[in-house]
This record gives C-alpha cells, sequence and structure tokens, in this order.
C-alpha cells in the first residue's frame, strides 16, 4: 500500500510523511487486507472544495470528507482542513472503509444519483437516507477503532515524553 499526503494540515506538529504513515496503520488497523497493491492519495483540502464534491448531508451533518475510487487500484480520499486531530483519525478511518467498499465492488455509485449497494441498484428517489444507509453504517462502525488507535498512540507518544524528560532530570543530578 502507498500513501501520498497532499495540502496542508492545521497542526503545525504534523507532516505529510508523518500522517501518511498514521494513515498506514489505520488502514491496517481496521482493514489488514483492502488496500494491498493501492495507491492512496489523501488530500487535506478546504471546506468549500469537501462542500462542492459530496452528497449533500442531512440537516445537523458536517461534511468532513469524501472518498472517490480512480480505478481499481488508486483511491482519492480527501479531508477537511481544520479538523481536530483526532477527527482526522476518524474521518479517515470512515473515507477508508468506503475506499475498500469501492474497491470491492460492494459500493458503486453510476451516476445521476443512484447508488448500487451489494448489487442492489438504488433510484435517487429511493436511496435510503444518510442515516439509514448500510454502506454509512458500516463506515461509521470503523470509527471507534480508529480513535482508540489514536488514544494508544497518544499513550505510547505521552509515555515517550515521559520517559525522555525522567532521563533528562536524572542526568542534571
Amino acid at each position: 500500500m502507498r500513501i501520498i499526503v497532499q495540502g496542508r494540515f492545521r497542526h503545525d506538529d504534523i507532516d505529510r510523511a508523518t500522517y501518511a504513515e498514521l494513515a498506514r496503520g489505520i488502514a491496517r488497523e481496521i482493514l489488514p487486507d483492502a488496500f494491498v497493491g493501492c495507491t492512496i492519495v489523501i488530500r487535506v483540502q478546504a471546506r468549500s472544495t469537501i462542500r462542492r464534491r459530496t452528497i449533500r448531508p442531512g440537516r445537523g451533518q458536517v461534511v468532513s470528507g469524501y472518498a472517490k475510487m480512480k480505478d481499481r487500484r488508486h483511491v482519492l480520499i480527501a479531508l477537511l482542513r481544520g479538523q481536530a486531530f483526532a477527527s482526522l483519525f476518524t474521518t479517515l478511518a470512515h473515507e477508508l472503509v468506503h475506499a475498500a467498499q469501492y474497491l470491492t465492488g460492494r459500493l458503486v455509485w453510476p451516476g445521476e444519483g443512484r447508488v448500487s449497494w451489494e448489487g442492489r441498484l438504488y433510484e435517487k428517489h429511493e436511496r435510503p437516507s444518510y442515516a439509514d444507509a448500510a454502506w454509512e453504517n458500516e463506515a461509521r462502525a470503523a470509527e471507534p477503532a480508529a480513535l482508540a488507535y489514536y488514544h494508544r498512540l497518544v499513550a505510547i507518544a505521552d509515555r515517550a515524553e515521559a520517559v525522555d524528560l525522567a532521563a533528562r532530570e536524572t542526568e542534571n543530578v
């Protein structure tokens, strides 16, 4: 799996290479075999760009990303710039699930507002709501695992900082 990160983050403490490694970890954590041999481009974008390219969300919903399959081996995931760091993890996990759904052919958007889920074609007027759509429920189910992964990394980083601090304090004694 190859991951390319484009765009700027709001967070000064993360660079593209680091986020690519974090994204690879999330992908392995939630979908270990889904992206073998794939290239995933993660693009961090402004809200207006995200909004124009996504399906109109329901009331009270915030669009924070989308996934789009370029071909059978290339996926584009767009993330909203300015999200909290933990939200970048959960949004990425959500969109990675959609990417896997596209790659396996379980989720297809043939155009004109239609969607095909696991072989059943829904016309625009009969498509389930965002809250009820099975493909969205599956993607939302991956978010807690990504958040747990994030918290494990934070705990590891905190421990490493504590060990470094303790070592520096010991040197000064």
